[in-house]
């Protein structure tokens, strides 16, 4: 059977399904909507953190090892 390739994105996310089916798969998805899952996904571990010490002491150690790393490029305007 014939596919059918969708983008109702202009191409960012592009589908495919099987002419006149309604069910669908993602073939390709552009760098804006893998962001968006990791800003959801990052969001949802913020709000997990809140009830487990462990998972908010690796966000903390994260947060720490991102200042450290990127205060001599801040400080520098670069």
């Amino acid at each position: 059977m014939p596919s059918v390739f969708e983008s109702p994105d202009g191409g960012n996310t592009v589908y495919e399904r099987e002419f006149g089916s309604s069910e669908r798969k993602i073939i390709h998805e552009g760098a804006l909507r893998r962001l968006q899952q990791r800003s959801q996904l990052w969001r949802e571990i913020f709000l997990a953190a809140r009830q487990d010490a462990a998972l908010q002491e690796m966000i903390d150690q994260v947060e720490v090892y991102y200042k450290l790393k990127h205060a001599h490029q801040d400080n520098h305007g670069i």
